[in-house]
């Protein structure tokens, strides 16, 4: 009976544990960040003397605070960048999914009441119920500072990732608002000296991860990247350089293309200049923006032949220019930096 009952709670913990990785599967900056949690989230108990059960409790509720994700929608999970109001609405939905899920299963009922609170912050602001103070359980409160930590610390693609000394002074000016101050103190004494991998991203690594983000980053008329794409890439840049150099090729009377043959032949043109432009700049990224413009994105200066470019063009109406941009000299971090120059 026993041995029958280790096999259920084995059964049950693997089915979640499987739940978990699918939910890190579909969403890159979510892999391993589970992990994390829990593994900061027992050290900080073990420093504040929690017994050795609410520890490895502690640490199983870490594992499986981001499970309620599996019901969040694509668009929503998988954007890279900032969500809008009814996004993050959306998305605050993982906890009370998470907690209903789990509930249901009577050996992870504890961890649900745990996992309940992990958004929540002593001062009110947090969610899903604004709990305050004292009607956070502790477990919750130790949840949260390491979630809180593994965000600062982990790159996304639209921000850099903090430093731990940064990290851990920004937990330290939140402490009695949003984190207690015995938590506070006990996340900075054991985090202190934790070893980061800084090659977590949330840039794409895998073919499908690059299909994934051609949702929201691809121009649907030529399927080159758009400028929210080239946006978070310039952001990105400022604070792990890759690029040097920015170069625009800007197409002139497109509209007139538009006027004679209609706007069909137009699209066409366009599809078919990017696909060009495509192949004798295969190794470099192209954005098309300011929708007549096509920027290169390079490491190297390049030398851009007119005679080249002009050899893509297949419309007599249309004529371009090239200008080039230092990134670093120009300070170009965002893409209204872009359009300040121009």
């Amino acid at each position: 009976m026993k041995e029958l009952q280790k096999q259920k709670i084995y059964n049950y913990k693997n089915t979640l544990y499987a739940l978990v990785k699918m939910v890190e599967d579909r969403d890159t900056y979510t892999g391993g960040h589970s992990l994390r949690v829990a593994k900061y989230s027992k050290l900080i108990a073990q420093n504040l003397n929690l017994d050795e059960e609410t520890c490895e409790n502690i640490y199983e509720a870490g594992i499986l605070h981001d499970i309620g994700k599996i019901a969040i929608p694509d668009n929503v999970l998988l954007k890279p960048g900032s969500l809008n109001d009814l996004e993050y609405t959306l998305i605050q939905e993982h906890v009370n999914l998470g907690v209903k899920m789990l509930s249901k299963v009577p050996m992870f009922k504890e961890l649900a009441k745990f996992i309940d609170g992990h958004h929540e912050r002593l001062d009110g602001s947090g969610y899903p119920k604004g709990l305050k103070g004292e009607q956070i359980a502790l477990e919750s409160q130790i949840m949260a500072i390491s979630d809180a930590f593994d965000a600062m610390t982990t790159s996304r693609i639209y921000k850099a990732r903090k430093s731990i000394p940064e990290a851990l002074n920004e937990l330290e000016s939140l402490s009695g608002k949003h984190y207690s101050e015995d938590v506070t103190k006990s996340a900075i004494a054991v985090l202190k000296d934790i070893i980061i991998d800084n090659n977590i991203s949330q840039l794409p690594t895998t073919q499908i991860e690059k299909e994934r983000f051609s949702y929201f980053y691809k121009d649907q008329t030529t399927q080159s990247y758009n400028s929210n794409y080239l946006d978070l890439v310039l952001r990105q840049n400022s604070y792990d350089e890759k690029y040097k150099y920015l170069y625009i090729i800007s197409i002139h009377n497109l509209n007139q293309v538009n006027i004679t043959y209609g706007w069909e032949q137009g699209s066409e043109f366009l599809k078919d200049f990017y696909q060009k432009l495509k192949n004798i700049f295969s190794e470099y990224n192209i954005f098309r923006v300011f929708s007549d413009d096509f920027i290169i994105l390079s490491d190297v200066e390049l030398n851009i032949d007119r005679e080249v470019i002009q050899s893509c063009i297949s419309k007599k109406e249309i004529s371009f220019d090239i200008q080039t941009y230092d990134i670093v000299k120009e300070k170009i971090d965002s893409i209204q930096s872009i359009d300040i120059l121009q």
